[in-house]
């Protein structure tokens, strides 16, 4: 969220939420791929009683979860997933994510652009900085003390 003419953006527009939705796309995309080809070995597996069959149902209730657009981490308690069923598929959109702005300084005292950026997604910790120079410093606010190593 800076405004630099050196700084070209794939679709030629700085757009945060776009850019979230196009990672969570192609996340949620790259699980789908990993259960659809873990489905057929896991079905086998539940034949011949290698596996049990609650966890063939529960990596299914995860494609269902993907193939709606939705995070298996934002889903957990809603869908009610067993995570211990998917653990061994290790899909990407189980973790938590954490997403960064590289921005300008006028942006932290802009209630404006503050609130644009709150609007792109639900921002748990919407105002942080970094500043560096020749000798690298970084500063940022957090809730709770946090030292800084130079």
């Amino acid at each position: 969220m800076f405004d630099d003419p050196d700084v070209i953006h794939v679709d030629g527009k700085v757009d945060p939420r776009s850019d979230m939705e196009t990672i969570n796309t192609e996340l949620i995309l790259a699980d789908l791929q990993t259960i659809e080809k873990a489905i057929p070995r896991i079905e086998k597996e539940v034949k011949i009683k290698k596996r049990e069959a609650a966890e063939l149902a529960a990596i299914k209730a995860a494609q269902a979860v993907l193939e709606r657009g939705d995070t298996i981490f934002s889903s957990v308690k809603s869908d009610k997933l067993e995570m211990e069923h998917l653990k061994e598929l290790s899909l990407l959109t189980a973790k938590p994510f954490i997403y960064v702005f590289n921005s300008d300084e006028g942006i932290l005292g802009s209630s404006e652009k503050q609130a644009e950026l709150r609007a792109s997604w639900p921002l748990r910790t919407p105002s942080s900085s970094m500043r560096s120079s020749n000798r690298t410093s970084l500063s940022w606010t957090r809730r709770k003390p946090a030292k800084c190593w130079r």
